[in-house]
């Protein structure tokens, strides 16, 4: 049995920082830093935007392949997987 198409709903995300340097990103309504390591002119607060794009993959990912497969009556159970990414730095 083919599951059937739902209609999107819409859902508005927002993020608001307080920026007070050039590398930090402050995330006030998600309670979280956002920074580049010391190497890179930051202070190593919390994880870097390359760090963040990778968990948001990650968390993403979870989250679509779970409803991909309760739409198909599977239960996937835990699993795990990782996303790596390289940081070019130009010179």
């Amino acid at each position: 049995m083919k599951p059937q198409v739902k209609p999107k709903s819409t859902m508005a995300l927002r993020a608001k920082a307080a920026c007070p340097f050039h590398s930090l990103s402050n995330l006030v309504d998600l309670k979280f830093v956002v920074d580049a390591p010391t190497e890179r002119g930051g202070a190593n607060l919390g994880p870097t935007p390359t760090d963040m794009a990778c968990s948001t993959l990650v968390g993403c990912s979870r989250v679509i392949a779970n409803r991909y497969a309760k739409s198909f009556g599977v239960d996937i159970g835990d699993f795990s997987f990782e996303a790596t990414s390289e940081l070019i730095v130009a010179p």
